[in-house]
């Protein structure tokens, strides 16, 4: 089973932070109906905060 150190956080940027709103939502194991994991919900400001930290990430070009 895979852990996670930040759980119902959102990874941006290299960093782990709540979302927006603080919402989270349980992921389910579809086999045995177990909850798997928490994960956070990301608003669209989030979700801009991500791509946004994706293209300069992409344009540093040290990847």
């Amino acid at each position: 089973m895979v852990t996670v150190d930040s759980p119902g956080r959102l990874l941006i940027g290299g960093s782990w932070r709540g979302g927006q709103d603080e919402e989270t939502f349980e992921i389910i194991e579809p086999a045995t109906s177990q909850v798997m994991a928490t994960a956070a919900v990301a608003s669209p400001a989030d979700v801009d905060a991500a791509v946004s930290a994706a293209r300069a990430a992409f344009e540093s070009g040290a990847w």
